[in-house]
């Protein structure tokens, strides 16, 4: 994978904001997009881009009926319910209650590794901080990173990569996809797992609608909304997937990039610092989560959309085109058509200059 993403980086390098055209055979014909106008457009008209056949082929056994995988009414659902678990009053549940508890359990354990001067994975840190907040507010259930499901997961979702890659996976597999097909069981069971605890804290609850600042509120809010529970099933698993290893991914790659740009840590640690001051809080005491906003931490939140820029954690996206049409650089697409964008264009030397360090606008210090 790491070989395809170099190549995206090359092409763009080479042809700028051209739109590059790729013809595997077997498979429909495909473009890669480069042009911030083709991807305006793109997202603009949603009823002519979907996820389409190539992509639900190759990641329905692992995906199903998820937000990831679908389209139209279903995903505009499973987005609402989304959004309702994200709004103010979830985020100062998890903010104020439940993170500050899991990231004293993780500064604990960094303590004991310090303190016995053993190496650490802070990626496995992390993803136990994301894996305990989404277990706990979203589906009202204990969770861990090193639960059978996260092993499981990580085997499905790499084979399901290796589909893109390779255009006779359903062969290959009919040979080699044993482990997949065991790991895609352990899932679905999972998911399966989900969705009957909160059938029965419902019940408990006397089938009262959940709260959006209550612990479980997102699985309560996918089956107020879909009801059948083999969907909601596969809507808790991406989300789950969504809302603990993506941002698992970015934040280590956050802590990564500030190991190796001190400079960048020394401002960023400044800029807390001094919101400290302006409340006067001591620096031994803990600050406010409420405090914590990005209006107050701007550069923090600089740091994290350059993390972004630099390491995605969803580094390219596939579509494809539900009827001809004509993108804004005249490009001619046919029905069926993929397009591809990757984060080759967080890279693009016309936008970055060729340090790739510097905005358009030059008012964000960037690593």
């Amino acid at each position: 994978m790491s070989r395809l993403f170099a190549w995206f980086a090359r092409c763009e390098r080479l042809f700028g904001y051209e739109t590059l055209h790729i013809s595997v055979p077997s498979l429909p014909p495909g473009v890669i997009v480069n042009d911030p106008r083709n991807l305006d457009f793109i997202f603009k008209n949603e009823g002519v881009f979907e996820k389409g056949d190539f992509f639900k082929q190759r990641s329905w056994d692992l995906f199903g009926h998820g937000i990831i995988n679908v389209d139209g009414e279903l995903w505009r659902l499973q987005r609402k319910a989304g959004l309702r678990f994200l709004a103010a009053p979830a985020l100062r549940a998890l903010t104020s209650v439940r993170l500050p508890e899991y990231l004293e359990q993780a500064v604990r354990a960094l303590k004991e590794k310090a303190e016995a001067k053993e190496a650490v994975d802070l990626q496995a840190v992390v993803h136990e901080i994301t894996t305990q907040l989404m277990g706990r507010m979203a589906y009202n259930m204990e969770m861990h990173a090193d639960d059978d499901f996260t092993v499981a997961f990580e085997d499905a979702s790499g084979a399901t990569a290796e589909r893109f890659q390779n255009p006779l996976w359903f062969l290959t597999e009919l040979v080699t996809g044993g482990r997949m097909r065991q790991a895609i069981a352990t899932v679905k069971a999972y998911g399966r797992r989900i969705v009957t605890s909160a059938v029965a804290d419902r019940a408990r609850a006397g089938d009262e609608k959940a709260q959006s600042d209550s612990p479980g509120s997102l699985i309560q809010s996918l089956l107020d909304s879909i009801g059948d529970e083999g969907l909601v099933a596969d809507a808790a698993l991406n989300y789950l997937s969504a809302g603990r290893d993506t941002v698992a991914q970015a934040l280590t790659w956050t802590l990564y990039l500030l190991m190796r740009h001190p400079h960048v840590t020394a401002t960023l640690r400044q800029s807390i610092q001094s919101l400290r001051d302006e409340a006067g809080v001591a620096s031994d005491n803990p600050l406010d989560p409420e405090l914590l906003t990005p209006t107050r931490l701007p550069y923090v939140l600089a740091v994290f959309y350059e993390t972004l820029r630099l390491r995605p954690p969803i580094p390219f996206e596939i579509k494809q085109a539900q009827q001809a049409t004509t993108l804004p650089d005249g490009t001619s697409l046919p029905t069926g058509a993929i397009v591809v964008w990757c984060a080759a264009m967080a890279d693009d030397f016309a936008v970055w200059g060729h340090d790739r360090r510097t905005t358009p606008s030059g008012r964000v210090s960037r690593f």
